[in-house]
């Protein structure tokens, strides 16, 4: 429920709303400080000839709280508490996620991206050479917000490899330019489901030693490609490599194990090389 509130446009919600989702969750999220109320949100339901169409709820001075009128003009108090808005604390929320990790990071949030991506610090992970920086960035699903973070992605590449963790889900990430760039869902990689946490076992799977295989699938089809004197020509975002007539797409590996099959053929016979990511 945290990750698809974070999701939102403004990632805020009216408490009343996330109650009605989950009520217990929602106090665990403002127990855990995950969440925390910051203004309101001043829009209420009126069960009445209203049919249940939204309606503002309006600041009374004289009665110092807020209500709103109903259809025979009788003012109806609101609970201050029900139309509290609720906003993400990112923070406390990456610090639980990265909890498990040894980890380097700045006291206060680095913003990359006005409320869209931060830089999280530095994780140690299995196969690497230095800690690999970690970012955070949410709705990447929406073309234009990956827009500005693939473009800082590339303004700002990284060494060996960069973790971009994200709230999207799995099936709906976009294709980072650079194999060095390995975006993976929160959700994918969690210790438990419905949990915050994150394994490192299921980020090292997915981290250095993989980034370092899909740029070793690429050098083996120019070394093919030479062998047959053939002209290569490799696309900067979509990942796809040319060779003569021939074209190989290259793209993010989810849960799924994935194959890349290149056919080659050559003296009349069919050639297959399998390429495991």
């Amino acid at each position: 429920m945290l990750l698809q509130v974070m999701e939102t446009r403004a990632a805020k919600v009216q408490a009343s709303v996330l109650r009605q989702v989950s009520p217990r969750a929602t106090d665990q999220l403002l127990e855990a400080k995950l969440m925390v109320a910051s203004g309101h949100i001043p829009v209420v339901t009126a069960m009445d000839d209203y049919e249940d169409e939204p309606i503002p709820a309006e600041w009374c001075a004289d009665r110092r709280q807020y209500g709103y009128n109903n259809s025979i003009g009788r003012w109806v108090a609101v609970d201050v508490e029900e139309i509290a808005a609720l906003t993400v604390n990112y923070q406390s929320i990456f610090n639980k996620m990265l909890f498990d990790f040894d980890r380097i990071a700045s006291e206060r949030l680095i913003s990359l991206i006005d409320s869209v991506a931060w830089d999280i610090g530095t994780i140690q992970l299995k196969g690497a050479k230095s800690p690999v920086p970690v970012w955070f960035a949410r709705r990447l699903s929406d073309p234009a917000v990956w827009r500005k973070v693939g473009a800082l992605l590339e303004r700002r590449p990284p060494g060996e490899v960069r973790v971009i963790l994200t709230s999207t889900p799995g099936d709906r990430l976009p294709v980072a330019a650079s194999k060095k760039d390995i975006i993976i869902s929160v959700t994918d990689v969690a210790k438990a489901p419905g949990k915050l946490a994150i394994s490192p076992q299921a980020v090292g799977a997915r981290g250095p030693s993989r980034a370092r295989r899909s740029i070793g699938s690429r050098s083996i089809i120019l070394k093919i490609a030479g062998s047959f004197g053939t002209g290569v020509k490799l696309s900067r975002f979509a990942g796809t490599s040319s060779v003569g007539s021939w074209k190989f797409c290259f793209r993010p590996i989810g849960q799924s194990h994935k194959f890349c099959v290149l056919p080659l053929f050559w003296k009349r016979l069919a050639m297959v090389v399998r390429l495991t990511p």
